[in-house]
């Protein structure tokens, strides 16, 4: 599974992003935003997991826990890719 931050464009709120990069790096967690497309290319020659790339809080929910919060809030996406 991935599970990576993202910036830029695909409703994601850019101030959100870079406050929650700048908190992990004040810890010592190195990380690199990434765009969307960016983050399919790790899936290239695998076949994503139903319901492919999504916003982490929409990706299979259980329940109606995410409520209100929306992918701008989040700010990240998950996938699962299997071998073909």
């Amino acid at each position: 599974m991935v599970e990576a931050g993202t910036q830029g464009p695909g409703g994601f709120d850019a101030d959100v992003t870079r406050q929650a990069s700048r908190a992990y790096q004040s810890q010592g967690i190195a990380g690199q935003l990434r765009t969307r497309e960016e983050i399919a290319r790790y899936f290239d020659g695998l076949d994503l997991v139903d319901p492919g790339i999504q916003a982490l809080h929409r990706w299979r929910p259980d329940d109606d826990a995410i409520g209100d919060i929306t992918d701008g809030q989040v700010s990240s996406y998950a996938a699962i890719g299997r071998v073909r």
